[in-house]
């Protein structure tokens, strides 16, 4: 039967998880693993660790999953262990209460202004 792919084409499949993670704003992955009598002692030795980014890509150009099953592949897989912190918006202009009182006097002259033009067709 042989070996469902080979530990290239792992790395690349792992590389484009730890890709897909980056862009969903990870700065920190977990490294996971199938947790079961199957996983190489390379991967069970990972299991759990947390990983910057760079840290994660370094594990994948090192020495890499070697399954005891001929059969058998690799089936780690990157979770995300923290998220970038979104950044706080920056501060609205906060207006001053003399700003604030002009705006207020501007929108009573135009109301003002609306009531005289219906009275002033009310009544002529």
């Amino acid at each position: 039967m042989g070996m469902q792919g080979n530990v290239s084409n792992w790395r690349k499949d792992m590389l484009e998880v730890l890709n897909h993670l980056i862009s969903q704003g990870a700065v920190k992955v977990k490294w996971e693993t199938a947790n079961d009598e199957h996983v190489c002692p390379l991967c069970a030795d990972r299991n759990c660790k947390i990983y910057t980014i760079s840290e994660a890509k370094e594990e994948l150009k090192g020495k890499f999953c070697k399954p005891g099953d001929p059969d058998d592949r690799c089936r780690c897989t990157f979770s995300v262990a923290e998220l970038k912190r979104k950044t706080s918006r920056p501060q609205q202009q906060t207006r001053t209460p003399k700003t604030k009182g002009k705006e207020n006097f501007v929108a009573f002259l135009i109301v003002l202004g609306i009531f005289i033009l219906i009275l002033w067709k009310i009544f002529l």
